[in-house]
């Protein structure tokens, strides 16, 4: 039985089972050139796959909870993060809650605007504010010239030197602003210390001095307290999201306090009252800005002490490595030029760019601070552009009135409304032709910087051209449309040509500041002392205003770029 079963199956040896070759891993190397996402991530992130190597790099909140969480290898699929991580914002240093990225890590607080921090629309109000309040202040010695000669008889000469006192005030401020001031005593307290300067100034001219060297001192200390509130504005709004449009606003204050002073000044010097009362009306305003600055600004630095410790910190990476900050405000400029020396260092080096040796460059002091900016060409050549630009705009409003009067035949009470004109229309340009500077039609601000100033240049030959007084107040008032958004369109290119100097800017924007309103004093000067020579007369007003136009349009063309339109900046 079993014989027959068994031959029902055919029993073969088994076959011997062979091993399978021995599998190998194929290193790969990738030799595709990161993206631009990744060398963001290298350079500016977070959460970095070398290890810290600056001692002075606080780790994010990130790093301390993935180093508290066990390893694992890469596995090509991300890691889930906890509920907590994923929706959680996490509150810096600061006190500003910051959103978390993709990858667990912080996203780097985007820059400042109008809303962002809240108190910033308060800030930008308080400068408009102090804008209107030195409009109100510059406007007004125009309308009151006549009336001051006649008081102390005194020639066009004499009375220039209110101008000389202001620009020494302003020189005097430019030196002490940043070092000895905004470093010992903080933004708020420094506001309110130039107000109080200010505030002093006036109470000498409404005393009218029985010398005309009273009224040359006040004209100091206003040079010298508009200076330094000048120049803490112009950088506090050029930091912000749309600096151009802030710029215009509070600039266009200004205008509109050159618009109000001199239709004050005249309605009250013609009706009879002392000319020294009109700055009671400054007086007024100056005391709200003492309370208004103070409010503000006094939480200024607490919200911004990441920005300032940032400006001055940097990190310089040996071998042709890139230049890293712990800078939170990062413009599409800077990525863009990390990206390039990131990827040239990998490309020669081979080497990561945080496993190179590192030196931090130590802190400079002001004074090196100040050399560095002047030997920097937007710094100089910003300088030479204002003065001119400004002196060019303090003549034609304090000396237009005169040559109506001397050349026109105008009538002292009647004429002194063209001022109102001219600053009006200063205002109007900043309110309305400064937000569109940037468009493309236009070319952006450098190209619109261009056609202002040649279009003001020719509106100021047709006013020493055109014997005709209605004629000239309209030429004189469109002059002044044009020349309004000059001032903070060009604010606003320096700020961008000074982006990778930032630790520079406040000293550059306040040199910038100081001597351009040192321009609008030493030129009005210029203009009364020529005016005194053998008797000339204040036509010689147009001959210096065509000469300081062509300066303007020559310094901005010296510029970096050429006057064009540079890719990346505009």
């Amino acid at each position: 039985m079993a014989h027959a079963l068994g031959n029902l199956f055919d029993i073969e040896d088994p076959k011997r089972i062979t091993t399978p070759p021995r599998s190998r891993k194929k290193s790969v190397s990738i030799r595709t050139p990161p993206s631009d996402q990744e060398l963001d991530d290298l350079i500016f992130g977070d959460r970095l796959s070398a290890p810290q190597t600056h001692p002075s790099t606080p780790k994010s909140g990130s790093e301390h909870a993935s180093s508290s969480r066990p390893t694992s290898s890469h596995t090509g699929v991300q890691t889930p993060v906890t509920p907590s991580e994923l929706e959680g914002a996490t509150t810096n240093n600061n006190n500003t809650t910051t959103p978390p990225t993709a990858d667990g890590g912080l996203a780097h607080p985007a820059i400042q605007t109008f809303w962002n921090p809240p108190m910033n629309k308060w800030r930008v109000l308080c400068a408009c504010l102090v804008y209107f309040g030195n409009g109100l202040s510059d406007s007004a010695p125009g309308a009151l010239i006549p009336y001051m000669e006649t008081f102390y008889s005194i020639g066009y000469a004499v009375v220039s030197l209110i101008f000389v006192a202001n620009a020494a005030g302003f020189v005097s401020a430019a030196f002490c602003t940043d070092g000895l001031l905004l470093a010992r005593l903080g933004r708020a307290r420094t506001l309110v210390v130039s107000e109080l300067i200010m505030l002093a100034g006036y109470v000498v001219l409404v005393c009218t001095p029985p010398a005309f060297a009273g009224v040359v001192a006040a004209f100091f200390l206003l040079g010298f307290g508009c200076a330094i509130n000048l120049a803490l504005n112009n950088v506090f709004c050029s930091t912000l999201a749309n600096s151009t449009l802030l710029l215009g606003l509070t600039h266009g204050s200004y205008g509109v306090g050159g618009t109000v002073g001199p239709i004050v000044a005249t309605a009250l010097a013609g009706s009879g009252v002392l000319w020294s009362r009109f700055y009671f009306l400054t007086m007024g305003v100056r005391v709200v800005c003492v309370v208004f600055n103070a409010w503000a600004f006094w939480n200024y630095e607490k919200e911004n002490s990441g920005d300032d410790d940032d400006d001055d910190d940097v990190v310089i990476a040996g071998a042709g490595a890139a230049v890293a900050t712990e800078a939170n405000l990062l413009t599409e400029l800077e990525q863009t030029a990390s990206r390039r020396a990131a990827a040239e260092t990998r490309a020669e080096g081979g080497e990561d760019v945080r496993q190179q040796q590192q030196t931090t460059t130590p802190k400079p002091t002001k004074r090196e601070l100040l050399k560095q900016a002047l030997r920097n060409r937007v710094t100089v050549g910003g300088a030479l552009f204002i003065f001119m630009y400004q002196g060019a705009e303090v003549a034609i409003a304090g000396w237009v009135i005169s040559f109506l009067i001397d050349y026109r035949g105008g009538d002292p009470a009647q004429v002194g409304y063209v001022t109102a004109g001219f600053f009006g229309g200063i205002t109007l340009g900043r309110f309305a032709l400064a937000p569109f500077c940037h468009h493309r039609l236009i070319g952006g601000e450098r190209r619109a910087v261009v056609i202002f100033t040649l279009g003001a240049l020719a509106l100021d030959l047709l006013v020493w051209l055109v014997p005709n007084l209605l004629s000239n107040a309209v030429f004189v008032a469109l002059c002044g449309l044009l020349l309004g958004p000059v001032y903070p369109c060009a604010q606003t290119v320096f700020a961008r040509l000074l982006v990778d100097r930032r630790h520079l800017m406040t000293t550059s924007v306040g040199f910038i500041s100081g001597a351009g309103s040192s321009g609008g004093a030493l030129v009005p000067f210029v203009t009364g002392a020529l005016a005194q020579v053998r008797g000339s007369g204040t036509w010689v007003l147009h001959p210096v205003c065509v000469v300081a136009f062509v300066g303007m349009v020559v310094c901005w063309w010296a510029m970096p770029g050429g006057g064009r339109k540079v890719k990346g900046r505009e």
